[in-house]
């Protein structure tokens, strides 16, 4: 139907919600340099003009959509960014040759700011995690938090181990997990009230048995 307000009628856009930046801890930017940022941003300058929404997403952090947020101004194609949380869950999918850990994701409004993001739900998320050697480790997640449960894993493991050849925050992340009925409890705060949805990773998804 045609109008004066829509006088081309239905208009299709491309979006692209799953975005990690040289500031995730899994990514393959070449890490968290200068560099790697402004490859970063010019790439996403340069996307298709049909691509006009992306969401920004980090594991466990909002880091890498503060600071893309800080270039905004060399991004005008993009109509808008939306910060996706993204958590490994303690529940799997797949056959017993092929298992997935279900990846869960938070994508909010981005009138949700940064602070209540990093407060009310990362802030508020803690869990356990039993080292081999009997002690434990039981934190919310920060870059400093998953730094000490990697040194705690790795100095209870072999020293043939494969974990010994992965950084300290690789080993902390690999082996969280977080159960999606703590997520959503948090998600129940008045400051994320009908300002997020959630979805699962595809390929989790795609290998669930119902």
């Amino acid at each position: 139907i045609m109008s004066n307000t829509f006088p081309k009628g239905s208009e299709w856009r491309r979006w692209d919600l799953h975005v990690h930046t040289p500031k995730s801890i899994v990514q393959n930017f070449g890490g968290d340099t200068q560099e790697a940022w402004d490859s970063f941003v010019q790439k996403i300058a340069s996307l298709p003009p049909e691509i006009k929404v992306i969401g920004i997403t980090d594991y466990l952090f909002c880091d890498g959509y503060e600071h893309l947020l800080t270039r905004r101004d060399e991004i005008p194609n993009i109509e808008l960014i939306i910060p996706n949380i993204e958590f490994r869950l303690s529940t799997f999918s797949g056959t017993a040759n092929n298992i997935r850990r279900h990846n869960f994701h938070i994508l909010f409004d981005p009138s949700v700011s940064v602070d209540d993001i990093r407060e009310q739900l990362l802030g508020s998320l803690s869990n356990g995690y039993k080292i081999q050697d009997g002690a434990e480790w039981q934190q919310t997640p920060t870059q400093r938090s998953l730094e000490e449960l990697g040194r705690q894993i790795k100095a209870a493991a072999p020293e043939d181990n494969s974990v010994q050849n992965k950084t300290d925050l690789a080993v902390g992340f690999d082996n969280i997990t977080y159960k999606r009925e703590g997520i959503e409890k948090q998600l129940r705060k008045n400051c994320f009230k009908g300002k997020f949805i959630t979805a699962i990773g595809y390929s989790e998804w795609d290998q669930s048995r119902w």
